[in-house]
């Protein structure tokens, strides 16, 4: 039928035969002329708009002359066109692909150039520059930094990635007509068609692990469903194409639509309850969505142009959630100057949603605390502007409470009461700000704990003692 040859020339031909593209183009909208003026006009559908939190469509128009890329409100309103003509001698832009960020879309020019623009139009940017060399049906992978395509650059068409700005081109398959690629939500798939008459097949993202979900020879356009566990896919195995979704391991195939039309192209919606495809229900090529089971078949655009080739627009949920602060517990040092301590501490920030842009806190880790209670208080923020703080207390003791410690500490031991008695007597001498007396007992506490030593308590204790009332004294500056 006229459809078939209209929808096969363009990308089943070109990798083995030798058939021009340019030439294959003009045919295919020739064709799509003649199928516009025969008309099938058949009823069952719904003209009204339909409400969802989705993005927009971009999809392919001729309504101003040539074949260029528009985007349209997901009701079908609001229609704009991003892209103007790029080869006035014979241009064609097909199959818009949207990034996963919902920012830019990616595209081919006569099946030869690929190129990216941002949703606005503009950006317009070539990602590929051998026009003599297929470049066909991009697909971004879902962080953003790659496409898959197929490219007959070896001889071929086979599928291919390649970074963004055009490097690091890597084959991935090596038959005689690998096409249209669609990279899996999560990026660790691919599905893409095989063979003049289509099977779906699916591989890993590195080309390994390629398995076969179809065999019907009749299956095209993989669509994969926003949550990765479906594919859509166009088949004529009825006899005339219709949309068609099964599980991604191949099972569960269900027929979505059900006509005497050529139904193709199907592309989910974000929130995974409709599919947009192209189909001549009216007499000729527009954009039209159904929900997945089949119901409330929309007509999204009406005139008398062709448009085809629709791509849903991902919906990134706003992010609104702020990076987690993990912080330390309270902190306590020992002064070991009259300006405090220096202390260090570790803080770290995680963000569930986003990659955490900053993160400070005052006083830093590091810095000198002064004797007393001092709260640090931590900021974090995302790339999105969402900022949280947490913070947590340091106390540095000061000689009092190092003196209170110490008092503790040598109570019961030693001979007698000898040790006590000379902290307690420093105690008093802070309290009476006669630092020169203080100084003058630590010095006689310490002599009399390295006298001590080894002999009536064990070194190990002695010298930690004799540390501590050497801080002691470096705290009063003695």
């Amino acid at each position: 039928m006229p459809s078939e040859t209209l929808r096969g020339t363009s990308h089943r031909s070109w990798g083995f035969s030798g058939l021009d593209p340019t030439g294959a183009r003009r045919m295919r909208w020739l064709l799509l002329a003649m199928v516009a003026a025969v008309g099938l006009l058949l009823p069952g559908y719904a003209r009204a708009a339909f409400p969802g939190a989705n993005g927009q469509i971009a999809f392919v128009s001729d309504r101003n002359g040539s074949r260029d890329i528009y985007v349209m409100n997901a009701d079908g309103s609001g229609v704009t066109q991003l892209t103007n003509n790029l080869n006035p001698s014979f241009y064609y832009a097909e199959f818009p692909n949207w990034s996963a960020d919902g920012k830019q879309i990616a595209f081919d020019v006569n099946s030869r150039t690929l190129y990216a623009v941002n949703g606005d139009g503009s950006g317009l940017t070539a990602l590929t520059n051998d026009a003599s060399i297929v470049h066909e049906f991009p697909s971004w992978a879902p962080d953003g930094k790659k496409l898959a395509f197929d490219s007959n650059l070896n001889g071929f068409l086979d599928v291919y990635t390649m970074n963004v700005d055009g490097s690091s081109v890597q084959q991935l398959t090596y038959g005689d007509a690998d096409i249209h690629p669609a990279w899996s939500p999560d990026g660790t798939k691919i599905a893409f068609q095989r063979g003049v008459f289509g099977n779906i097949f699916i591989m890993n993202a590195d080309g390994s692990g390629q398995t076969e979900l179809t065999d019907s020879f009749s299956d095209e356009l993989p669509s994969w469903s926003p949550d990765g566990t479906k594919i859509a896919f166009d088949s004529r195995r009825s006899g005339n194409y219709q949309i068609y979704v099964m599980n991604a391991d191949g099972n569960g195939v269900t027929r979505v639509t059900n006509d005497s039309a050529t139904d193709w192209g199907p592309a989910w919606s974000p929130d995974g309850t409709k599919i947009a495809f192209t189909s001549n229900l009216d007499g000729h090529y527009q954009i039209y969505a159904i929900n997945t089971d089949g119901s409330s078949l929309t007509r999204l655009t009406n005139d008398t142009a062709t448009d085809l080739e629709p791509t849903w627009q991902p919906v990134v949920a706003s992010d609104t959630t702020p990076p987690v602060i993990k912080v330390p517990g309270s902190i306590t040092a020992n002064a070991t100057s009259p300006s405090g301590d220096v202390v260090n501490y570790t803080v770290s920030a995680t963000d569930p949603d986003d990659a955490v842009a900053s993160l400070s806190c005052v006083p830093a880790s590091g810095s000198t605390f002064p004797i007393g209670t001092t709260t640090v208080t931590c900021t974090a923020s995302d790339t999105h502007g969402n900022a949280s703080t947490a913070s947590f207390t340091v106390h540095v003791k000061g000689a009092a409470e190092q003196l209170a410690d110490l008092l503790t500490a040598v109570t019961g031991i030693g001979p007698g009461t000898s040790l006590a008695d000379k902290v307690s007597q420093v105690q008093v001498d802070v309290s009476a700000n006669d630092l020169t007396d203080a100084c003058s007992t630590l010095t006689a506490l310490i002599n009399e704990l390295k006298a001590l030593s080894g002999k009536s308590m064990p070194s190990g204790q002695a010298m930690t003692l004799v540390a501590t009332a050497q801080r002691i004294k470096s705290v009063l500056g003695c």
